[in-house]
């Protein structure tokens, strides 16, 4: 997945944090975060922008189907978080652990 599937204005407006997705959204464009990714794809023996469209992909479709099925979830806050987190670290990647 190469594809940055992006989070719709009404899943925007419905969320209490839509002030700081605006301002995020406009920071990725600023530092051309996904171009990064891409290009990091033709340097590395890794697919970092696959991996992070790819799973960012499942995480809001799975939001949005909670969403749709009643459970209080807020989708632009799902589809604007792209690392794991302060505090938070994946335990794996590239095959090593870290």
């Amino acid at each position: 997945l190469l594809d940055f599937l992006p989070v719709t204005e009404e899943e925007i407006a419905a969320s209490p944090i839509a002030n700081q997705c605006a301002l995020f959204s406009e920071t990725i464009k600023k530092c051309n975060y996904r171009e990064l990714l891409r290009i990091g794809r033709e340097i590395m023996s890794f697919d970092p922008a696959g991996h992070t469209f790819g799973v960012r992909h499942i995480a809001l479709h799975t939001a949005r189907q909670a969403a749709r099925a009643g459970l209080p979830v807020d989708v632009a806050l799902v589809g604007h978080r792209l690392h794991p987190g302060p505090g938070r670290r994946h335990t794996r990647q590239h095959g090593r652990d870290q």
